[in-house]
């Protein structure tokens, strides 16, 4: 009969605090990884544990990146977009530049174009110079 083997009290809360992970690779792989492991100093464990958070931070970074990228083109073509679409341009009476307004209602373009023509519509700064 086997003679069960009593595992101490140290070494169940190492196990706990330090779970084991196991994985296999092939002997070019693993002898690269010695290799790698001799010339920094540093264990195995540690070598592919840096490598492995890493490289889900340098992932996390890109998703964010790319997802706040997306976010802004996208708002900055909706904004585009509406603009064209939606937008009255409106010149200023002293410089000819156009200034877009974006109401919400077909029928107030008509009705604000008309209004900002009859009254001499202007930048502030335009009518501020003298």
């Amino acid at each position: 009969m086997k003679k069960i083997r009593k595992i101490s009290a140290s070494k169940i809360r190492y196990d706990q605090t330090h779970p084991l992970i196991c994985f296999r690779t092939t002997t070019e792989e693993k002898e690269k990884i010695e290799v790698m492991a001799e010339t920094t100093g540093k264990t195995i464990s540690q070598i592919v544990t840096e490598l492995l958070l890493k490289g889900y931070i340098d992932i996390e970074n890109a998703y964010n990146e790319g997802f706040n990228f997306g976010m802004e083109e996208g708002e900055r073509f909706g904004r585009d977009e509406g603009k064209k679409e939606w937008g009255i341009k409106i010149p200023c009476n002293k410089c000819d530049k156009d200034d877009i307004f974006l109401p919400h209602n077909s029928n107030w373009h008509k009705l604000i174009l008309r209004l900002f023509k009859s009254y001499k519509f202007g930048h502030e700064a335009c009518y501020e110079k003298k």
